[in-house]
């Protein structure tokens, strides 16, 4: 947390954003995940990764459980990125983050649940690692809910 300002200086030093997105970006947010109960544990964990990326077949009827019988065990590639994953107790938490501008973690949940599941499907599969929980974290609210 106390490097937030630096970290910022290296990004535009080093191009990897600009000035201008720099300035879009809300820093006292990011200060309050930085120094959260969230931010601790992640900081603490033996192992972090970011923006995991994964490609993983899955049967169709755990992205839509409508789907017709005969094409429910029929292969779908699930693709997609997981913000951060942290081990504790030799278990995987994944967080994702949120910038929804929304009244409440509820709003969150409810929203981005089955997303979750499906990025814990993904996970268990490609790191074969059980899956300790899944967060919500909104940069908006500062505040983070278990899914």
């Amino acid at each position: 947390p106390a490097q937030l300002s630096a970290e910022c200086s290296r990004l535009v030093e080093r191009r990897f954003i600009t000035e201008r997105q720099l300035s879009a970006v809300e820093l006292p947010a990011i200060a309050r995940l930085l120094t959260s109960r969230l931010g601790e544990r992640i900081r603490n964990s033996t192992r972090v990764l970011r923006e995991y990326r994964f490609s993983v077949p899955i049967p169709a009827r755990a992205v839509d459980p409508s789907v017709d019988d005969r094409f429910a065990d029929e292969a779908v590639v699930l693709q997609g990125a997981v913000d951060c994953l942290f081990e504790e107790d030799g278990k995987l938490f994944i967080v994702d983050f949120k910038t929804d501008r929304v009244k409440n973690m509820d709003q969150l949940r409810e929203k981005y649940a089955a997303q979750l599941e499906l990025y814990a499907l993904a996970v268990t599969r490609t790191l074969e690692c059980p899956v300790g929980g899944k967060i919500l974290y909104s940069l908006h609210l500062g505040e983070e809910i278990n899914v």
